[in-house]
């Protein structure tokens, strides 16, 4: 027979258990919470120290040197300390750069990255919930201490204080394979080992700050600099410019750039060449250990550019005929890609002057504005390396740690989850000089392949002496290659990346 005092302890410990269910959610969400918000440790000195001679995160060149209407009086007699045009010229600059300088008439606002606040609010970023409020989140099948992270929902702009930290390491990665992918072409080609390095460049700080304030004037910076880095020794790599230094507990207006890049540079030539100037190789006796993480690193801290473009200045013609003839504007001969040849067969696609697939509104949008945070030079450039085919792989997540599958749940009381699918479409690479003869060789014996086992296309890249796909230098993470399509269609899967990845500004 129960009494009531059994029945009151039933009771108590039913009471006690769902109460414990509770703290192990609530313990759950918060680390999830916490290992998807890791980031960078310059990452809260980027949003939170103060600058050394403004209110507002922001650098408005125009009005900093008041050249709006031309320099005021004072300015020009150099009552304030900011530069004039003839200052500029006492700096002893070359006559071809200062003819750049003074050629601007695109205006620049110059940030820091993080520092759009509203930003998250109008893109929706920030963690992701279940229809009944729950967490949606990713972990081990096996135990949670392995791998426990909440999904987040991305814009993946540096602008955004949300998704900075991630977007940042998200290029650094994009950066290292661009790096990895000339230094396995040189391999193959010469058998020889491309070495990288770090160079700080100053240009003299009153004629650069005067030169970022346009576009015209700091892209014809950005290019002088590239040419005098290749005269000196440099075949080609990434540069950064950061417009701040931190000085103590505060950012500093002290523009220089960062450049990862191939090639040993003779310091002392270059010095030479340009008076004034400040060159240093940075940890001079160490190899830089992960291209990925320096990057990611330096663009926590970038200079971010808004260049607003009058839509009368820019020709709106070439562009369309540009859409239609690939290098016209660009000089990259690269050619159609397999994607045009396949929507010629359906009869649609600009190879046959289709129109129907073009958004409008970004391509509209695409020239009258311009991101100028990083830039590829030289033998990294878009016009020395170039994509001459793709090949697809179906690829499952699993863990780390012990090898079981990682899965999504949605929220917390979800035991059961779905697997993590995703599809990679792996890049093959060629320099520009090479690409009719290895796309000739793959026209020639691509279709002799297994229909569905595009794969193969991979070990046919192997026995290429001048192209590269990723197998050939990226580390396996482990995932699970399937050999086909998933059950949903493929344009689920890619439609849902491109949404995940793709920057929307």
């Amino acid at each position: 027979m129960t009494t009531l005092e059994d029945y009151d302890e039933r009771q108590f410990q039913v009471h006690m258990r769902s109460y414990e269910r509770i703290l192990e959610r609530q313990e759950l969400s918060a680390r999830a919470e916490q290992n998807a918000l890791l980031c960078h440790r310059v990452t809260p000195y980027v949003k939170l120290l103060p600058y050394d001679s403004a209110e507002v995160p922001l650098y408005p060149a125009i009005s900093y040197h008041q050249l709006a209407d031309g320099p005021q009086q004072g300015r020009a007699q150099g009552e304030s300390g900011n530069p004039s045009d003839g200052d500029a010229r006492d700096i002893g600059f070359s006559p071809e750069v200062l003819d750049l300088l003074e050629s601007g008439k695109l205006f620049i606002t110059w940030s820091l990255p993080a520092h759009d606040l509203s930003r998250p609010l109008r893109k929706g970023c920030g963690f992701i919930r279940s229809g009944d409020g729950g967490l949606v989140y990713s972990a081990c099948s096996i135990d949670n201490d392995h791998y426990l992270r909440a999904k987040r929902a991305h814009c993946w702009s540096l602008h955004c204080p949300d998704c900075m930290n991630d977007t940042a390491l998200r290029n650094g990665s994009r950066t290292q394979d661009r790096f990895d992918t000339y230094a396995a072409l040189v391999r193959k080609e010469t058998g020889k080992e491309a070495r990288v390095s770090h160079f700080v460049v100053s240009p003299p700080q009153e004629m650069m700050k005067l030169a970022m304030q346009t576009y015209d004037s700091y892209d014809g910076i950005v290019r002088y600099i590239e040419s005098q880095l290749i005269e000196c020794g440099g075949i080609g790599g990434d540069m950064v410019f950061h417009p701040w230094r931190q000085r103590g507990d505060r950012w500093e207006l002290s523009p220089h750039f960062h450049c990862l890049l191939f090639g040993y540079i003779d310091t002392r030539r270059f010095l030479r060449r340009n008076p004034g100037w400040i060159i240093k190789k940075i940890h001079a006796k160490e190899r830089i250990k992960s291209i990925r993480h320096t990057m990611g690193y330096l663009q926590t801290h970038c200079g971010l550019a808004r260049v607003e473009v009058n839509p009368d200045a820019v020709d709106w013609d070439i562009l369309v005929l540009s859409h239609f003839i690939p290098g016209l504007t660009t000089g990259n001969d690269s050619g159609f890609s397999d994607r045009d040849y396949e929507l010629m067969s359906e009869g649609r696609g600009r190879m046959v002057g289709d129109l129907t697939d073009v958004d409008w509104l970004e391509w509209t949008m695409r020239p009258l504005c311009a991101d100028l945070h990083h830039r590829y030079w030289g033998a990294l450039s878009s016009r020395n390396i170039v994509r001459v085919d793709t090949y697809r792989q179906y690829r499952i997540r699993v863990c780390r740690e012990c090898g079981s599958l990682l899965r999504v749940y949605k929220g917390f009381g979800d035991k059961v989850g779905d697997y993590v699918r995703y599809i990679v479409d792996n890049p093959v690479m060629c320099f520009a000089r090479n690409a009719e003869r290895v796309r000739s060789f793959f026209l020639r014996y691509k279709s002799s392949l297994p229909r569905g086992e595009r794969a193969d296309i991979a070990e046919l890249t192997r026995m290429i002496p001048v192209a590269v796909s990723p197998i050939e230098f990226r580390e396996d993470n482990g995932d699970i290659v399937v050999p086909g399509p998933f059950a949903e269609p493929d344009s689920f899967f890619l439609e849902r990346q491109r949404l995940a990845t793709q920057p929307s500004d």
